[in-house]
């Protein structure tokens, strides 16, 4: 599926990192890739307000096409590397041991350029004001090259890691959805991607179900 025929992506997952695992899906029948060259890379990295439109303009020249696609190469297996660790310890508490299996990503945290400003509070409101909230740091990054597209999806995989429950990490209950999301429900009781997707389909199959019990009974 192309990009002028399919549908924006998902941002279900209450998480950035699962919504990366997302940037590929099978909501339905047909499966959709929305990170398949540099372009959509760079498209899909803003949709989900992980970059700012201006920070990566440069990496959408026409000489930064074919390093843009190698990148987004290297972002799927990432990806995919990412899915099979979620696979593996979604609905589970974290060990201490796991951070083996996190390796690949330390190492790829350990290229970040990140550096801190002190900038003037956001709060607008100045009866909130005092001492404290005048100034506040503010994360800025050098991009040397596009390959640090890549720090930033390890970036929201860190986060997923550091500061979610494993335990509430969940796959959509449809019988062919692919779709990941963390549940923040009250009572941890969500069962699908979205109930405009594959919960309604699951009250219709409940629904049409009852109706030929009915009819049998």
């Amino acid at each position: 599926m192309n990009a002028a025929t399919r549908p924006a992506p998902f941002f279900i997952a209450d998480n950035k990192g699962l919504d990366l695992l997302n940037s590929i899906a099978k909501p339905a029948s047909t499966e959709i890739e929305w990170i398949q060259n540099g372009n959509d890379l760079l498209d899909w990295l803003e949709k989900a307000g992980l970059v700012n439109q201006q920070d990566v303009a440069p990496f959408r020249s026409a000489d930064q096409q074919s390093a843009c696609d190698a990148v987004a190469a290297e972002a799927r297996k990432l990806r995919e590397w990412f899915r099979e660790f979620v696979h593996n310890h979604a609905g589970k508490t974290l060990e201490t041991d796991t951070i083996k299996a996190l390796v690949p990503l330390n190492t790829l945290l350990a290229k970040s350029k990140v550096y801190k400003q002190i900038a003037p509070s956001k709060q607008d409101d100045e009866n909130t004001l005092n001492h404290d909230s005048i100034f506040e740091w503010q994360d800025y990054r050098q991009w040397e090259s596009v390959d640090d597209l890549l720090i930033v999806i390890a970036e929201a995989m860190g986060a997923l890691v550091c500061t979610v429950d494993f335990a509430r990490i969940k796959n959509c209950e449809g019988p062919t959805c692919t779709l990941w999301f963390y549940d923040v429900s009250k009572n941890h009781s969500r069962r699908w991607c979205t109930m405009s997707i594959c919960g309604n389909r699951a009250k219709a199959a409940l629904h049409r179900a009852k109706k030929k019990s009915a009819a049998l009974s």
